[in-house]
């Protein structure tokens, strides 16, 4: 025999039980996005944001190497063009 009280509570605990199934997909969804999924090669913001900072330090060398380049180019050019001056007068 049920009594009012029981298929009450009954349908509050189906409620809550859809509610947390609902949250668990919802949590997926988030771990799949912050992590990743390995079977479909997707990656996630974790490894992103990985990658993103291994380029910009490879950018920041680069851009180091091509100050250097201009630096010691235009310190030779310098004495280049001080060297043919003296010469030619």
């Amino acid at each position: 025999m049920t009594t009012k009280e029981y298929n009450d509570l009954k349908v509050e605990i189906d409620e809550l039980k859809k509610s947390v199934d609902a949250q668990s997909v919802t949590l997926s969804k988030i771990h799949i996005a912050l992590i990743g999924d390995k079977e479909f090669e997707q990656d996630g913001l974790v490894q992103l944001v990985k990658k993103h900072d291994t380029w910009i330090e490879r950018q920041k060398y680069m851009w180091a190497k091509i100050y250097g380049g201009i630096l010691v180019g235009t310190t030779i050019l310098t004495y280049v063009m001080n060297y043919l001056i003296k010469t030619i007068k």
